[in-house]
């Protein structure tokens, strides 16, 4: 009951959190038309394709926001996030889904106004990204124009569907005739029409005989994002008996304080606002549990025996969560989410006392023989504050640690955890 109660209060907060809006303002300015910098908030919206106007602030503590489109800026750029910069282009619409495929080669092509994200910017060519009803990659060179990377899926007169990877071509002939390395001319040959493949490509052919300016994602890496973290905390853990035993069902359970390490990491995302990140975590916690009780008097045993049981367990707990970040501000940013722990588990103490009238006293060390390896489900609520500092609260709420088929010993653990990245 409990647990359905902590399941409740999470979701309820959850709900209501999220009606305030996923609003996120971050540092960045743009540039006007006639060449004036404006420097203040931006509201990211990690966009899954390429914006066609952005909402700007002065100051992150005003409600007025200006809008900006095509007509009004040239470029801008999230800090440490984003850049990107208006363009006249002129990009293929042939599609690339196989269930949308066309027969034939014809270019099919129209001109657009739009605002291609920066890759790459180099000494010798740079690289840029429209995404709209599918990917298109672009370069350009020096004051040359925006060219799009050609990559063609079509239907041929057989009916077969073929690839035309052309921008391998673009490619190797920004490179020129002069001798091209081995490392260089494999990254080129076996990029694919990706991210990650054409920024390595495009890095390589910049490093060759100039420089590389900016790269996004600051290193220029994946575009997966790990951030390690170590957690200290604690909590309470409670006992529950289900099914028929003798003993075990004639008692009331209790539990106690638990003490909570964690050491892990968070992966997400890197460009964006990691709104959706995994949590893989190894901690420890440790706990006890009384059960108190008694038997009836029946036809066979007239006398009444006070039951006494004590369970204390130890755990190293590996686990992965998926966390969504349904609010996201400058400052903090709060999440909720579920997830899985595989539970290694020793039992220091685990002893059943019998007491007859008379205190007559018997001990019983193993009357049941606990699992040293059992899954539970967990659910968190937290709040990340500034880069290095996270809140959480934790309910796990299913998670049984005994085999066998009449019983179960149900355990529920709730937690309040703090926990510091290492960025």
């Amino acid at each position: 009951m409990r647990a359905l109660t902590v399941e409740i209060i999470l979701l309820s907060s959850f709900i209501t959190l999220s009606a305030l809006g996923q609003n996120s303002n971050k540092k960045g300015y743009v540039v006007t038309h006639n060449g004036d910098t404006l420097s203040g908030w931006i509201d990211y919206k990690n966009w899954g394709k390429n914006p066609q106007q952005i909402l700007f602030k002065k100051d992150s503590l005003t409600s007025n926001a200006v809008k900006f489109s095509f007509a009004d800026i040239t470029y801008f750029e999230i800090t440490g996030l984003d850049k990107y910069v208006k363009a006249i282009v002129e990009k293929d619409i042939r599609p690339v889904d196989q269930y949308q495929l066309v027969q034939g080669t014809e270019n099919m092509t129209v001109s657009d106004t739009v605002f291609l994200r920066q890759i790459v910017s180099g000494s010798k060519i740079d690289l840029y990204e429209l995404v709209d009803t599918k990917p298109h990659f672009f370069i350009k060179q020096a004051d040359g124009p925006f060219r799009e990377l050609s990559y063609k899926v079509f239907i041929n007169e057989r009916g077969n569907i073929v690839t035309q990877k052309n921008y391998i071509n673009q490619l190797r002939a920004v490179v020129g005739n002069n001798e091209m390395p081995a490392s260089l001319e494999n990254k080129i040959n076996t990029a694919s029409y990706k991210e990650q493949d054409l920024r390595s490509a495009i890095v390589a052919i910049n490093k060759k005989d100039g420089l590389v300016y900016y790269v996004t994602g600051k290193t220029g890496g994946g575009r997966i994002k790990a951030a390690l973290f170590a957690g200290i905390g604690g909590g309470y853990s409670s006992l529950q008996f289900k099914g028929k035993q003798h003993y075990m069902e004639k008692m009331s359970y209790s539990g106690g304080f638990s003490p909570y390490l964690s050491v892990g990491m968070d992966l997400a995302e890197q460009r964006n606002l990691q709104a959706l990140f995994i949590r893989l975590e190894l901690c420890y916690y440790s706990t006890g549990y009384k059960g108190e009780g008694a038997t009836t008097s029946n036809l066979t045993d007239t006398a009444n025996i006070i039951l006494k049981y004590q369970l204390k367990q130890q755990n190293i707990s590996p686990s992965l969560s998926v966390l969504y970040s349904f609010i996201n501000k400058e400052h903090y940013k709060i999440y909720a989410g579920a997830g899985v722990a595989y539970n290694f588990s020793s039992y220091p103490e685990n002893k059943l006392t019998t007491i007859k009238p008379g205190d007559i006293s018997k001990e019983f060390k193993d009357f049941i023989v606990p699992s040293k390896h059992w899954v539970s489900i967990n659910a968190t609520l937290g709040m990340r504050i500034t880069k290095h500092f996270d809140a959480a609260i934790k309910a796990d709420f299913y998670g049984s640690f005994t085999n066998y088929p009449v019983f179960s010993l149900n355990s529920n653990v709730y937690t309040a955890q703090l926990r510091w990245f290492f960025l």
